[in-house]
């Protein structure tokens, strides 16, 4: 349900599990816990195998392409393990100037992550955008001071071209961080 995916994200992967289990009122002990991550990784892992250049998203390269010509320094802060496999196969890693290790943070919600990857780009946090689709995770940048951009993901782009023309917004002003266009609501979004 909408309710327990919102539970699941910008938390770690136990504490997502958890809240999964909880909604669905599956009670397990830590050793079949621990076996139901380790075959949810495993299959993530085989995914991960089979992923080319072309599965990112339209656009993905060219927008990290613009950020590169508009001389803007970009950092990955995933709480995923795998993020610097998932660009590489992607082709988009010789793009992004740092790849957070999540092991070297508190765990999201925490904001520790991206104050990481903030000291290896040389920025200052509040100079920053964070992407963020995970509400307990805005809440914490919003509260240490970071600009933050929510990307909704109950809604699509309502044209292919949004990824590609989002650093432009960022050379329109000054004070511009992205630019969003329209988007149409999913069947399945709550609002």
């Amino acid at each position: 349900t909408p309710e327990s995916l919102k539970a699941t994200r910008s938390v770690p992967r136990a504490t997502s599990l958890a809240a999964l289990l909880d909604h669905a009122g599956v009670r397990l002990d830590q050793t079949a816990r621990d076996a139901v991550m380790a075959f949810k990784n495993a299959r993530y892992k085989e995914l991960i195998a089979g992923l080319k250049p072309g599965d990112a998203f339209p656009g993905a390269r060219d927008a990290l392409l613009r950020c590169r010509d508009l001389g803007l320094r970009v950092g990955v802060a995933s709480a995923s393990m795998n993020s610097r496999e998932v660009l590489e196969r992607l082709a988009l890693l010789d793009l992004v100037q740092h790849v957070a290790d999540p092991r070297e943070a508190a765990p999201k919600p925490s904001a520790e992550i991206y104050g990481i990857s903030c000291a290896a780009l040389g920025a200052f946090p509040q100079h920053a955008i964070c992407i963020e689709d995970g509400a307990p995770m805005i809440a914490n940048l919003r509260a240490e001071g970071d600009q933050v951009a929510f990307l909704t993901q109950a809604a699509t782009p309502a044209h292919d071209g949004w990824l590609a023309a989002m650093p432009d917004g960022c050379g329109q002003a000054d004070d511009a961080a992205l630019v969003f266009g329209p988007h149409d609501p999913r069947p399945d979004a709550s609002h």
